[in-house]
């Protein structure tokens, strides 16, 4: 669809800028633990990998303002590897779906 929908041919540049504005706009607004988690996931996990304990990682995320409880951390850890997980499935199905699509 080349218009916004109403008729009105769509500017990129103009709702590219848009989307960048509001994104600067939220920017300093306070996130949820779970997505403030969820972008320092690959961390949490090579600490826990080297061999760092749940407590010892949930300590060091403590100290850097993080409140998540033993037991959130542990329920929120699982949630975002089987996120994850489920990602990396579905792009294993489109990596699938174009090893076997038919030559064009």
């Amino acid at each position: 669809m080349a218009d916004g929908g109403a008729g009105t041919p769509m500017d990129p540049e103009k709702v590219s800028a848009a989307l960048r504005e509001l994104a600067a706009e939220y920017a300093g607004t306070p996130r949820s633990e779970t997505a403030r988690l969820r972008e320092v996931l690959d961390d949490v996990e090579a600490a826990l990998t080297a061999g760092a304990s749940h407590a010892a990682v949930l300590g060091t995320l403590h100290a850097q303002g993080f409140t998540l409880t033993a037991s959130s951390f542990e329920s929120t850890l699982a949630r975002l590897r089987k996120e994850r997980k489920v990602g990396q499935g579905d792009d294993q199905l489109r990596s699938d779906a174009g090893r076997h699509a038919e030559p064009g």
